[in-house]
């Protein structure tokens, strides 16, 4: 791995690590932790789905919740939070800007792959995308609630179909939609969408992330100086080679550095950034890591050396986090807190910490293929496949801790810093620090270049 790693170094250098990115926002509302639910199928929504249900035709659109959230392995392959309701699946894409962030299944094509294009017909708007003409009821429809956002593109023409309740009807397909054209009702309501959501769900069981278990996660802890406090985020990585999804937030507590509890310091849960904590289910796929934000606020206790923060699973299994910076003492009679914020994978900093995180969870899964399609072109036009595979011919895994997630002179990318150690196949370890370089090309978060050096053990 050293010699893959130093020459990879050498051809491309990055200036300078912006670490002046927060690693930990600001408290919002409590608002942002509502839910809210629905008699009429005992389901809640979370705030960030709810939002977008809202704005985008509430029930007559999107129809009731008839699931919870839940992460699902999605068709690109990786896990996502998602929630079931009757006509639509609102997927979490964290990995996008606002207002990306939700988009919809495609049931459509789900249902109905694509027909073969047609000629585009006199009085209907024509679609060159897929080649098909929506026109009539089904085109004020479209263009009434939402168009292309909302129900992208047309998959078919229309045509009769016998439907669920075994009557025939003229519908068409569209990406994320079916329309149904039902004349014994009087407009508005002669057009109405097919009900896919229970469909859906009940076919795509086996697509959902079993919970992690704790045995299964590591916990890195960088935390920064602030005016009276320390601030900063735990990377808790899923070091297994299958994706893992975890609920609410942690429970945590402070320890000194002979495992005794730290008194004095209050625990408290961290307001929801509603930006980037939306969703109170999520997921991650093999090597990446959940993000919690922490701080740590005027201590003025017993003198302890070092802390730890120790987060605590369902049966009380333990997670130990690395070492926490000790706050400053402002004022004993101002009370010391540790506030802690829930599970997240939101925000482009998070995802871009997850591409690199997720590119040495496949180098240890051995899965080098997945691991080179992490790099963006430039990357790969400097090294073949065979000799990247190579390079790691006598590793074992490689383990990433103590990240920094900074900005970067490239527009929209992010660099990430890192240590790293590699045990190799002889039992020995091989230490190493440096940035990667995260962004956007043709669409994906790709890593644009590196800048890994050998270093000392931690």
């Amino acid at each position: 791995m050293q010699r893959w790693l130093i020459r990879l170094a050498a051809g491309l250098l990055i200036a300078g690590l912006a670490l002046g990115a927060a690693t930990f926002r600001a408290p919002q509302a409590r608002a942002a932790d509502e839910q809210h639910c629905f008699d009429a199928t005992g389901k809640c929504v979370g705030p960030l789905f709810f939002a977008y249900w809202q704005a985008h035709g509430g029930l007559a659109i999107n129809g009731y919740p008839v699931s919870d959230e839940q992460v699902e392995v999605l068709e690109n392959g990786q896990p996502y939070t998602v929630q079931y309701f009757e006509r639509v699946r609102m997927e979490y894409h964290p990995e996008n800007v606002a207002p990306y962030t939700v988009l919809l299944g495609q049931f459509g094509r789900h249902f109905h792959p694509a027909d073969p294009p047609v000629d585009p017909q006199a009085g209907a708007q024509y679609f060159q995308a897929t080649g098909h003409n929506v026109s009539g009821a089904f085109l004020d429809y479209w263009q009434a609630h939402g168009g292309l956002a909302q129900f992208g593109y047309p998959l078919s023409e229309t045509f009769q179909e016998q439907l669920e309740d075994s009557h025939t009807y003229t519908v068409q397909y569209f990406e994320r939609a079916r329309f149904e054209l039902h004349p014994e009702n009087q407009p508005p309501y002669n057009v109405e969408l097919g009900q896919f959501g229970r469909r859906v769900l009940a076919e795509n069981g086996d697509q959902v992330v079993a919970a992690c278990q704790a045995a299964h996660l590591s916990a890195s802890l960088v935390m920064q100086g602030a005016a009276g406090s320390r601030e900063g985020a735990i990377q808790l990585i899923n070091e297994t080679d299958a994706p893992c999804s975890l609920s609410g937030r942690p429970q945590a507590r402070l320890v000194d550095e002979n495992s005794a509890p730290i008194a004095d310091v209050t625990i408290e849960d961290a307001p929801r950034d509603p930006a980037t904590e939306g969703v109170t289910t999520v997921g991650v796929g093999r090597g990446q890591a959940f993000a919690i934000r922490v701080r740590w606020s005027n201590y003025c206790g017993r003198p302890v050396d070092k802390a730890q923060v120790v987060l605590l699973f369902p049966g009380g299994v333990p997670v130990y986090a690395d070492w926490a910076s000790v706050p400053p003492c402002l004022g004993a009679g101002e009370g010391s807190t540790f506030s802690v914020g829930p599970y997240a994978v939101g925000g482009q900093d998070q995802a871009a910490a997850n591409v690199v995180l997720g590119y040495f969870g496949a180098i240890n899964a051995k899965d080098y293929q997945s691991a080179y399609a992490a790099f963006g072109a430039q990357m790969q036009s400097q090294q073949s496949y065979n000799d990247f595979a190579q390079g790691f011919a006598t590793t074992k895994r490689a383990d990433a801790y103590q990240i920094v997630v900074g900005g970067s002179d490239t527009p929209g990318a992010y660099q990430i810093a890192l240590h790293l150690a590699a045990t190799q196949t002889d039992g020995s370890v091989q230490y190493y620090s440096g940035t990667y370089l995260v962004g956007p090309e043709n669409g994906a978060l790709k890593i644009l270049g590196a800048n890994v050096q050998p270093a000392a053990g931690p």
